[in-house]
């Protein structure tokens, strides 16, 4: 639970709208839905987060573990989170 209230989620979205980083589109099937789009611009950013946060997240378990233990780690769960993408695939 985000303990966010309508109002509030209705700001954030709308700040980020003005920032050109999402934008609404209308539901498909329920013309009283929304659904909210990252922009090109929003997946650029996104990205730079989430590629910021990968970095960290290897030099902390490099420096835990070890260069060896960190690269098993990572091998590992990239075995396991392939995994999950076919069986969730297959559902």
């Amino acid at each position: 639970m985000l303990g966010l209230t309508t109002a509030g989620i209705t700001g954030r979205l709308n700040a980020l709208a003005k920032r050109d980083l999402i934008e609404r589109r209308p539901h498909p099937h329920d013309g009283r839905r929304l659904i909210v789009h990252l922009t090109p611009a929003g997946k650029a950013l996104a990205q730079q987060v989430l590629d910021i946060k990968n970095d960290l997240l290897t030099e902390i378990a490099v420096e835990e573990l070890g260069q060896e233990r960190a690269r098993r780690m990572v091998d590992d769960l990239t075995i396991l989170l392939d995994a999950t993408r076919r069986r969730t695939a297959s559902r």
